[in-house]
């Protein structure tokens, strides 16, 4: 058991327990797959079971939400990726056994749905496989719950940058796991809006700063952080 008291032997390299063996493909129960929203773009998680006498662990494999399957079962299609070098198979969590195959399925369904990743929403429905749509719609109700209620108490914390923002155009919101986020001037991405430090980052393109900042930024995105390119005039002061 953890110091928390969850039996985690593995979780996204940050636990100090070893990460189990990669399984034989062919051992993979396939749970269920499912698109993931994660900031700029979308992609398809389709989630796999592995269980033996150590562990019950998620395995994932990740793929462009346009993925063709083919025809076939995604299940199939999607650990043909592996075999091919198109998409990486990675453990996400593993735990002592869990006993019955359903309890392994909710947990570890429940705990990829609660914890996508940073700033990543779980969405549409794919394929079912051991879980089917009610086991995910169930799951992704409290997930999508637990996020717009982050997102309520986001929105009573705006920064004093998101100002800025607006008068740019830039879109700023109140967005869940991310806090506040705007539409990044320098690409199809979003920048993100520090309450605490009235500042803005984006680490795409390398820029932060204040709101000057911001506005330089604005008028000038193809200059790199750092850098400015001669004949390019610093930003306004604000009312200028």
């Amino acid at each position: 058991m953890s110091q928390a008291g969850e039996p985690y032997l593995y979780h996204h390299n940050l636990d100090k327990g070893p990460a189990p063996a990669r399984p034989d493909l062919s051992e993979l129960e396939f749970l269920c797959a499912f698109e993931v929203n994660f900031i700029v773009h979308s992609y398809v998680h389709a989630l796999y079971l592995h269980r033996s006498a150590e562990a019950d662990a998620a395995w994932a494999v990740d793929l462009e939400w346009e993925f063709d399957p083919g025809g076939r079962p995604y299940a199939e299609a999607a650990l043909e990726a592996v075999r091919a070098g198109q998409a990486q198979l990675k453990c996400l969590v593993a735990v002592r056994p869990l006993g019955a195959r359903r309890s392994a399925m909710r947990f570890l369904l429940e705990r990829e749905l609660g914890g996508c990743g940073f700033a990543a929403m779980p969405d549409k429905f794919v394929a079912a496989g051991i879980a089917g749509r009610r086991d995910y719609m169930r799951l992704y109700r409290k997930r999508k719950g637990q996020w717009e209620r982050k997102k309520a108490l986001v929105a009573n914390r705006r920064p004093a940058i998101a100002d800025a923002a607006e008068e740019l155009g830039l879109q700023p919101r109140a967005c869940g796991d991310l806090g506040w986020v705007a539409n990044c001037p320098g690409g199809r991405h979003l920048v993100f809006l520090e309450y605490e430090s009235n500042s803005f980052k984006c680490p795409w393109c390398r820029r932060h700063g204040g709101a000057e900042e911001l506005r330089a930024f604005a008028a000038h995105p193809e200059v790199a952080d750092g850098e400015r390119a001669e004949g390019v005039p610093p930003a306004p002061a604000a009312g200028q």
